[in-house]
């Protein structure tokens, strides 16, 4: 009971600080809420782009294999030039 007088007011400590704890707890929890809303957010983004970023690779992948499959010699030319420069580039 820790109550105390001063200039005629009736301060109720005891009563304030319990009032203050169930106050921080309710901040708590709401910042609790937030910060998981604001993830889910996050992770939807990052999985819709890595899900953009994977059709356009396998429409890239797509291309490619037709573009092989229409001129297989061209296709063989180019992959062995591109070996040879990075070979080069490489040191080796």
């Amino acid at each position: 009971m820790a109550t105390a007088r001063t200039n005629g007011d009736d301060i109720d400590f005891k009563s304030d600080l319990e009032s203050l704890r169930a106050d921080v707890a309710a901040l708590a929890g709401d910042l609790r809420k937030l910060a998981s809303r604001e993830g889910n957010r996050a992770y939807d983004k990052v999985k819709g782009a890595a899900d953009d970023a994977k059709e356009r690779v396998s429409e890239g992948a797509e291309k490619i294999s037709a573009a092989v499959t229409e001129k297989p010699l061209t296709a063989l030319l180019i992959a062995f030039l591109g070996g040879l420069l990075i070979g080069k580039l490489t040191g080796r």
